[in-house]
């Protein structure tokens, strides 16, 4: 009790204590730096330019969106395979084509259509492959040349392109006409059919898939021979790796598996214990049945037995009796004409 009042006590002192204290005022102030005084056409000027000001978050917002759309643009006028990402060849025999299209038409190759091709197309691929180069999936690195030795390429405008994205497709438009390709059906299996041939010119080299029309016998054999070991090499990578993941598996499981070893050897068990039991009592019923159909046969000669074994022993009792009584006739002494001897 004398603890609880001192508690008390110096629960109200703090209390009084607390009371007495002044309330809080909430009042703020703002002071503001008196600013010159200017004339009335410079007030004007400076108020324009104080409501001309710009937020930094419009600020940001707009340069990244002129970033964005820049990036946009550039990449717009980039080559169609690196717009959509489509696979690029790692090394083309540049030689062999054009060998190949100047045996096909005659001429040179700097001067027929299709050289000027195979030469924009060499350029294009050399400017892509050093400009952006291949990145390479198991090392992570890129391949290609470094920044300062970047092909020059002709620049086009957007709109250049956009003009001769619209020749080619009208040349396309009247080459399906003249080739009587107009049909959908018709138009995919030449397409198919060209697809076809441009994957049996594909060829695996140590560098990966090469472009190489037109190879012979030892071409194909040494294509397929980088595809053998190539497949042997990731085959045994894949082993060592589930080899190594089975020996992890292993280290993490073990007890789980001596322990599902140590049940399974119960359960076979247990399954051949139950077998036997199985066993006997099939045995046991087929005896049931047999016994069951002889009991009453057996039941009817064990009461005859019992019958003539009661006959033969009421039998011997009466014989017994009679034997009895004659012997103790024989004991008895003789009595002749009442005198005793």
């Amino acid at each position: 009790q004398d603890e609880t009042q001192v508690v008390e006590m110096q629960r109200q002192s703090v209390k009084l204590g607390l009371g007495k204290l002044p309330l809080p005022k909430n009042e703020y102030q703002v002071v503001i730096p008196e600013l010159p005084s200017m004339d009335g056409d410079a007030a004007g000027a400076e108020d324009e330019d104080f409501d001309d000001l710009e937020d930094m978050a419009d600020v940001i917002a707009r340069d990244k969106a002129r970033k964005e759309e820049e990036k946009k643009v550039e990449l717009r006028l980039r080559s169609q395979v690196l717009q959509r990402n489509l696979p690029r060849p790692k090394e083309v025999l540049y030689s062999k084509l054009g060998s190949i299209s100047s045996k096909e038409k005659g001429g040179d190759d700097d001067e027929a259509p299709e050289g000027l091709i195979i030469h924009e197309l060499r350029c294009i691929l050399e400017h892509d492959n050093a400009k952006y180069p291949i990145s390479s999936k198991k090392s992570g690195k890129k391949r290609g040349r470094t920044a300062a030795h970047v092909p020059d390429l002709e620049a086009f405008s957007e709109g250049e392109l956009v003009h001769a994205r619209q020749e080619v497709e009208e040349e396309r438009q009247r080459m399906l006409i003249e080739a009587s390709l107009e049909n959908s059906e018709d138009l995919l299996e030449a397409h198919s059919k060209a697809l076809d041939a441009c994957h049996a010119c594909l060829h695996q080299s140590a560098s990966g898939l090469i472009y190489q029309p037109g190879g012979g016998k030892e071409v194909v054999l040494g294509s397929l021979r980088h595809k053998f070991n190539r497949l042997k090499e990731e085959m045994q990578s894949q082993s060592k790796i589930a080899s190594k993941l089975e020996h992890k598996v292993s280290i993490l499981n073990g007890g789980f598996q001596s322990k599902g070893k140590e049940t399974c050897s119960k359960i076979e068990e247990t399954f051949a214990r139950y077998a036997r039991a199985s066993e006997q009592l099939e045995a046991f019923k087929l005896l049931h049945s047999k016994e069951s159909l002889s009991v009453s046969q057996r039941l009817s000669f064990l009461r005859r037995d019992l019958a003539a074994q009661q006959e033969k022993e009421s039998a011997l009792q009466q014989r017994y009796a009679s034997l009895m009584a004659q012997c103790r006739d024989n004991r008895s002494p003789p009595h002749l004409n009442g005198v005793s001897h």
